[in-house]
């Protein structure tokens, strides 16, 4: 283990210790920060990132009372995506979606959501008193991922329910948008606001030709997207965007203040900046889109994985730059290749059941789709072909027993999970990443939802949310 010595002693540095060794793997990242390891950044800012780093001062103003540079950088960022005003975030889209919710809506309101939400989103509903509406979804054919809901599950939704907000993701994690201009027609027809998670389409505005159009610019009134899933900067970086007469502007901004830290880092507020900056070019995110699709292409060629693309999608515009590439041809998990990458060097972003998501941005070279497309192909050939698999859809959308606030403050009781069927969960349960809820705060658990989890835990899915294959219910 390494020791950092300083001032004669000799001290334990286990985390990181952790990071330089996995910075001497090499490893080849198609996972986020979309810097790749800093690829991304303009020499300057790798080389004084330190001095960077400073505190509210008569010469680098503030980012909760910007009036310069970071007011001016915040200003180019709205004009560039179409916002009337676009607020830096510097805890992440999870801080750009708990205000947007806690602007738009009132404690005990209701929020129309896709079911297939971040979990986030959950913690936003027991933090500020709000009940959740789902959405069922269906699942996108030969991918068994989430689709994203259709315009008019959306009107009907609003027909049989009286809610102050719709949030809705788009895209989701594997790129798949929402007809977000038609729904965003139905929900202004009935005066509610459009809310979209858009963290993984921050660098749709590269190209209008070639990506799905943004959420602000289909008709959204706000818009949270992770400048740092795609975009040249550090994690937690984020963008807000607002264009909206349904929103209390001030409101949000007075919300982006309690939500979010006191001592924001500059060096990712400079980051999310530059970031900007160089997505208004939009000739590397050209160059990355073609490279995307030509890969995706001689993969099919070659073999029977099948990448997923716009003319499998049923219909659903899709995000090209977004490798996501199906295994069920073959006799193994998503998961299981996940790890052969991972052993060939290669990091993805997130497996499923039958799936590998990689996140390929500008940062990437050439030389890394090359490497990434040989050691998909590789993996293959010495796959057998499809025989017993694991069998898994997600459960029905589970009976919402008790608002998540009311069941969060409930006294509880740990449970095994196998044992827990038809208690109210006070935990939310997803595997992660993504992040989807399996179940949700407030929830009555099933015996198919539990079944879920364990055959997700069992083909190599992370659950969050358990305490040793125990769940927390209300008492």
């Amino acid at each position: 283990m390494f020791r950092y010595e300083r001032g004669g002693f000799m001290r334990n540095t286990p985390v990181f210790d952790m990071l330089e060794r996995y910075r001497e793997l090499g490893h080849i990242s198609f996972a986020m920060p979309g810097h790749k390891g800093g690829r991304g950044f303009p020499a300057p800012f790798l080389e004084h990132i330190c001095a960077y780093d400073v505190t509210e001062l008569a010469e680098t103003d503030s980012l909760h009372a910007p009036r310069e540079a970071i007011r001016e950088a915040m200003r180019l960022a709205a004009a560039f995506y179409g916002a009337e005003e676009t607020f830096f975030l510097v805890n992440g889209s999870t801080a750009g979606i708990h205000c947007m919710l806690a602007a738009a809506c009132r404690r005990g309101g209701k929020v129309l959501v896709n079911r297939g939400c971040h979990m986030s989103l959950i913690h936003a509903c027991i933090l500020f008193g709000l009940e959740p509406v789902y959405i069922p979804q269906g699942l996108l054919e030969g991918f068994g991922v989430p689709a994203p809901v259709r315009p008019a599950q959306v009107q009907a939704a609003l027909s049989r329910h009286q809610v102050q907000a719709v949030l809705l993701t788009s895209p989701n994690f594997y790129g798949v948008c929402a007809d977000l201009e038609e729904i965003a027609a139905i929900a202004h027809a009935h005066r509610v606001p459009l809310l979209v998670d858009e963290a993984h389409g921050a660098h749709f505005a590269a190209a209008d030709a070639l990506f799905p159009k943004t959420a602000i610019r289909a008709g959204a009134d706000m818009a949270v997207q992770s400048a740092h899933k795609t975009l040249n900067a550090p994690n937690q970086s984020a963008f807000l965007h607002i264009r909206s007469d349904l929103v209390d502007r001030e409101r949000l901004r007075a919300y982006t203040v309690m939500l979010q830290t006191s001592s924001p880092s500059y060096p990712m507020v400079a980051a999310m900046d530059l970031a900007r900056a160089e997505l208004e070019d939009g000739q590397q995110w050209g160059a990355l889109y073609r490279a995307c699709v030509a890969l995706k292409a001689r993969i099919a060629a070659q073999s029977a994985i099948c990448p997923l693309t716009a003319a499998c999608a049923g219909g659903y515009a899709v995000d090209e730059t977004r490798l996501v590439f199906n295994f069920s041809a073959y006799q193994t998990t998503g998961f299981d290749v996940f790890r052969k990458l991972t052993e060939q060097g290669i990091d993805a972003e997130m497996a499923d059941l039958d799936n590998v998501v990689c996140i390929a941005t500008a940062a990437n070279t050439a030389a890394e789709l090359h490497i990434l497309e040989k050691a998909l192909l590789s993996i293959a050939e010495k796959l057998p072909p499809a025989g017993t698999r694991y069998e898994a859809a997600p459960p029905p959308v589970l009976e919402q027993a008790l608002p998540p606030a009311d069941a969060f403050d409930a006294p509880g009781v740990y449970l095994p999970l196998k044992q827990a069927a038809g208690r109210i969960s006070k935990t939310t349960a997803a595997a992660y990443p993504p992040g989807v809820p399996v179940i949700a705060c407030g929830e009555r658990v099933t015996a198919e939802a539990i079944a879920y989890l364990f055959a997700l835990q069992k083909a190599g899915a992370e659950i969050t949310g358990l305490r040793e294959e125990q769940i927390e219910v209300v008492k």
